[in-house]
């Protein structure tokens, strides 16, 4: 929900994967943050807050049909997804690409919206997060593939991998 547009909303307890609902008669299960699975939560959503605060991609066009752009959202049977996220610059664009599944694609081919370097920044599989480390360590070029612009990354299962590029015509 970060990447789509829009004002971003977590609901108490959310930010680090509370178990039970939230009731106004306790207060949240803080003691779950000492387990591994629950502080990683938590630190991505900080992470996720701090490139929102950082990155005008995020909200600048939120309301501007040029701030998004799907990538592919047609991989139904792969239940995969990506798109853009376009600030008030050439700088500092986003791609979010999206696996729904526990499969892993170490190959994954998907649309870009232009030639150039294209980096990770965030991946929900980092081992930081409490994931297994399947990370794009390295920037990914993009190629000319027909008449589109695509990468080649690795998308691992159950994830969302987040890209920074800078547009090129």
């Amino acid at each position: 929900f970060y990447g789509h547009p829009g004002k971003k909303l977590l609901f108490m307890g959310q930010e680090f994967a509370q178990l039970r609902e939230w009731s106004e008669a306790r207060e949240l299960d803080w003691d779950l943050l000492e387990e591994k699975p629950h502080a990683g939560i938590q630190k991505f959503i900080k992470d996720m807050n701090f490139l929102y605060q950082n990155n005008d991609a995020l909200y600048y066009n939120d309301h501007d049909l040029m701030g998004f752009e799907w990538m592919d959202c047609q991989s139904w049977e792969r239940s995969t997804i990506a798109f853009v996220r376009r600030g008030k610059s050439k700088k500092h664009q986003l791609i979010f690409v999206l696996n729904f599944t526990p499969v892993e694609y170490d190959d994954y081919a998907v649309k870009v919206p232009c030639r150039g370097k294209f980096t990770e920044i965030i991946n929900s599989d980092n081992q930081i997060y409490g994931g297994k480390g399947r990370l794009n360590n390295t920037p990914m070029n993009a190629f000319h593939a027909g008449d589109q612009w695509k990468i080649i990354c690795k998308l691992p299962p159950c994830s969302v991998v987040v890209l920074q590029f800078d547009y090129q015509s």
